[in-house]
């Protein structure tokens, strides 16, 4: 199973969208990120699946980072990793909300996925914007206009 995690980054803030890591790497030491867990200073999830939050828990203890999530897919997590993640700092985000998350704007998007809540996203950093959609069955087209004003 190949893991879901990416970094993004200005000069000042490192955001982790996701934390599900590549097949073999058993600890975040192992994984292909150039920076190291004390570094990142948020943890955005898409979804509650496996190979999106297999290393959670282990992310969250080795960092300093607040976790930004849904509702909904934090009640979808198993009782197990609540236990491990419930102390750490969690934000609960809604879908079609803006977000101010140390130096980026974040856009949260719904999407459609087999899983309880899934959201895509697009940040805005010192004029640059990325959007972030993975594991969708349907885009909908307002997005498509969405993307196109808001990615430069």
């Amino acid at each position: 199973v190949t893991g879901s995690c990416t970094l993004l980054e200005t000069g000042g803030y490192k955001i982790l969208i996701d934390c599900g890591m590549e097949q073999g790497a058993d600890t975040y030491e192992n994984c292909e990120i150039p920076v190291l867990p004390s570094e990142i200073d948020c943890v955005l999830l898409t979804h509650e699946h496996i190979d999106h939050i297999g290393f959670l828990a282990s992310v969250l203890k080795k960092t300093n980072a607040n976790l930004y999530i849904s509702k909904k897919c934090f009640m979808s997590l198993r009782k197990d990793l609540v236990d491990k993640i419930k102390y750490f700092p969690i934000r609960f985000i809604e879908g079609m909300s803006r977000y101010i998350i140390g130096d980026f704007e974040v856009l949260t998007l719904p999407l459609s996925h087999d899983a309880k809540e899934v959201f895509g996203y697009i940040l805005k950093s010192n004029e640059k914007s990325v959007g972030y959609i993975t594991d969708t069955g349907i885009f909908p087209v307002k997005f498509k206009e969405l993307l196109e004003s808001n990615l430069n």
